[in-house]
């Protein structure tokens, strides 16, 4: 695939997400039938419930918004997501330097509740502010509460970041994050694994979770409640062989009760950057 121009590329991995039969579509059937070819659309139709017309109409709106691309098995698909589980067949994006972003030396996670205390966020302010200082990629899922605020906080000090999306790449969710997605796509990159207009479902969340902790090094839990869903988004990335660590809280509240389960779970204790930062050496 690496020889494909930019609009066969995209086309090819429109069709692949409209395919009724992944398991058809695995990735050295791709490269052996598909990927190293200019764009035929007759070589996956017949898997595509898609009427032709439909299929260009897609890929030219997608393009028009300028999403891009990236397939499985393409030098440019994320070196760290291909070696976890359960990786996606294809990837969708938009923003700035892509695949320098998402290959950056060292990638950290930072995740917390959606209504986070004064507290959780006075530290995700500071924790992320020196990540960026120290040249990290800070990743996040654009959530309302911490997720926001890391994205934000790690653009303000002229970081990386990469926000991981639950729709289609091109849509915003929530609403009121309208213009922080439109700044990431300037100066970063939002991702998904869904085709651009792919409106945001529940069970997009929790299967977005394996890709927020498959693309970093390190998993860095802010603040979070015993039943938070960032705890799936941990034990993705234990699974995943990923460093998690969490910030502890106090015993008077329940906001930081799911960073304390982690603790207790062998998670790495932070109090600092320089707890995420000493991992650098060892990744």
């Amino acid at each position: 695939m690496n020889r494909l121009e930019t609009k066969d590329k995209l086309a090819y991995c429109l069709l692949v997400s409209a395919c009724q039969s992944e398991r058809r579509l695995d990735r050295r059937w791709l490269r052996a039938q598909v990927m190293d070819r200019p764009y035929d659309d007759s070589l996956l139709a017949p898997f595509c419930p898609l009427g032709r017309t439909e299929r260009i109409r897609r890929a030219a709106r997608a393009r028009q918004a300028g999403i891009q691309a990236v397939c499985i098995g393409d030098q440019d698909y994320p070196v760290r997501l291909a070696q976890a589980n359960s990786c996606p067949l294809v990837l969708y994006y938009r923003g700035q330097d892509a695949v320098t972003r998402w290959n950056h030396p060292f990638a950290v996670t930072v995740i917390g509740s959606r209504s986070p205390s004064a507290y959780g966020q006075a530290v995700t302010r500071r924790i992320v502010a020196e990540l960026a200082a120290r040249d990290t990629l800070v990743i996040s899922g654009l959530a309302r509460g911490i997720d926001g605020l890391a994205h934000q906080v790690a653009l303000d000090n002229g970081g990386l970041t990469i926000a991981v999306v639950a729709q289609g790449p091109d849509l915003v969710y929530p609403p009121e994050h309208a213009g922080l997605t439109a700044r990431i796509a300037r100066q970063g990159v939002v991702l998904s694994e869904h085709p651009p207009g792919t409106q945001p479902r529940r069970p997009h969340f929790p299967a977005r979770n394996r890709l927020l902790s498959g693309l970093a090094d390190v998993v860095a839990v802010m603040e979070a409640r015993p039943k938070s869903g960032t705890l799936i988004t941990a034990g993705f990335a234990a699974d995943q062989g990923r460093e998690v660590l969490a910030v502890p809280g106090s015993i008077l509240g329940g906001d930081s009760g799911g960073c304390h389960l982690l603790l207790r779970e062998g998670a790495g204790l932070i109090e600092s950057a320089a707890d995420i930062l000493a991992l650098r050496r060892q990744t």
